[in-house]
């Protein structure tokens, strides 16, 4: 493959560029591509680059750093020289002059396309891992054996939607975590014309076991790529011990991982106190911690901070706590911000106290969104149709909320008794969002452990 020439843009580049960037369809009425090229070329004009193929200019990139996150803009390849590598190219070196200017975190400006978004979502699956292997087992002819893994497993009832809902049986665990990957395996190993991916993506890493990154790995072309991400601090299933460094190495990894320190959706005061409940109950080797973002002296992300301490003699303190669960949901939909409606409050908890928490507010003719159904599979569904933009308070369990996040947010502990957890209580801190109109966070707990880490919050009060 010919090599991509890259370097700082020059004035005589100039119609090129702009050719490009109409081709491209970057250029907007709004935007005179001729006057951000002037105005890039005093300030920091060495980040702005273009990429040669054999003397012809077929890619740019115009880059930026303003002392607090670095700007990409008009990242573009001429369409017939696209899926080269060409413009991973120019990231890259884009990237590079970034960091020697001591960038942190790097902002991607996209131009919207309709149409062309739609193929592109039409060429990305979206999918847990079991879900993608009973899709690989049917569109292969192989769900007869796959159905038999679960009939094997199971006496009675449906097999499990999600690998929370087999957390505590061993056979559904061996057909999760052995059985099923094996087969999958066993499908790409033996047949050709199975769908294999030019990326694959894992996030919530620390949930996954390295048999189901083996798994996929037969799925990527050759060439393509993969990336793990993890937070061992949010180990929920207890499952983030088996990447030792010899799973890693046998997962084609080498070396360390990369770490990302900084959290930019947590609103900053609540950083300590999320890094004080890490340090004082998780595992040390379990701690990956976001570190606070320096904000000067102004506030820029607001927030309120409440811990409720529920005592009480332990045949009355379940009903205490939902009183108590139920008094703070109606306290913040009296205090909701004026850019926010009670649809943006979030409750989590357990399934028992969160159905005795629906039914209440059902009592009240408050609608609420929900995932605690008795009936498994419709639970099931509900969790598949849960919506953040659904116009109701929205109510459900700290594990189906993972990857979620709200500014709004009433979060009930129980027990911190085991380490899943302590972790499933770190994981749910973390899922207050930031805004500069400001969120808030009220923790119900149930716990005396906790009663002394309560204290250190803001606000603290007995109930």
């Amino acid at each position: 493959m010919k090599r991509l020439e890259i370097r700082p843009y020059r004035e005589a580049d100039e119609d090129a560029v702009v050719a490009l960037w109409h081709e491209c369809d970057l250029v907007r009425r709004w935007n005179d591509p001729v006057k951000d090229i002037g105005r890039k070329l005093l300030v920091q004009r060495d980040l702005f680059l273009v990429g040669l193929l054999d003397g012809r200019l077929v890619a740019t990139v115009m880059a930026g750093y303003e002392g607090h996150r670095g700007w990409i803009n008009y990242l573009a390849v001429a369409p017939n020289s696209r899926k080269r590598g060409f413009g991973r190219l120019l990231m890259d070196e884009a990237e590079a002059r970034l960091r020697e200017m001591g960038c942190p975190k790097i902002n991607l400006q996209a131009v919207r396309h309709v149409a062309e978004r739609q193929v592109i979502r039409r060429q990305i699956d979206f999918l847990h891992f079991h879900g993608w292997c009973k899709r690989i087992c049917r569109a292969t002819g192989n769900d007869q054996e796959r159905r038999r893994l679960w009939s094997n497993a199971l006496d009675q009832g449906s097999e499990p939607e999600s690998q929370e809902e087999g957390a505590d049986r061993q056979e559904v665990k061996d057909v999760l975590n052995v059985e099923l990957p094996s087969l999958v395996q066993r499908i790409y190993s033996n047949r050709a014309g199975c769908p294999r991916y030019d990326a694959i993506l894992v996030d919530e890493a620390q949930d996954f076991h390295p048999s189901w990154w083996r798994t996929l790995r037969l799925a990527l072309k050759p060439g393509g790529e993969m990336m793990l991400v993890a937070d061992k601090s949010q180990d929920v299933y207890g499952t983030a011990d088996a990447w030792t460094d010899r799973a890693m190495a046998n997962a084609g990894f080498r070396g360390r991982w990369a770490r990302l320190e900084d959290s930019y959706r947590l609103p900053p005061r609540i950083v300590p106190l999320v890094r004080g409940f890490a340090k004082e109950f998780l595992a040390e080797e379990e701690l990956d911690l976001p570190t606070v973002e320096d904000q000067g002296e102004i506030d820029l992300f607001p927030v309120e901070l409440r811990w409720l301490q529920v005592g009480g003699p332990s045949n009355s303190l379940n009903d205490k706590a939902l009183g108590a669960c139920v008094d703070e949901v109606r306290r913040m939909m009296q205090r909701l911000h004026a850019d926010t409606a009670t649809a943006d409050i979030t409750f989590l908890s357990g399934v028992d106290l969160g159905r005795r928490f629906v039914e209440r507010q059902s009592r009240k003719n408050i609608k609420v969104r929900h995932t605690f159904h008795p009936d498994r599979r419709t639970s099931s569904r509900q969790k598949r149709a849960f919506f953040q933009g659904d116009a109701r308070i929205k109510a459900t369990t700290i594990h189906s909320f993972k990857g979620w996040e709200a500014r709004h947010l009433v979060l009930y502990v129980k027990s911190v008794k085991l380490p899943e957890e302590r972790a499933l209580l770190y994981t749910a801190l973390t899922r207050l969002r930031r805004h500069e109109q400001g969120s808030c966070l009220t923790v119900v707990s149930c716990c005396d452990e906790l009663r002394a880490y309560g204290r250190a919050w803001p606000e603290y009060e007995e109930f």
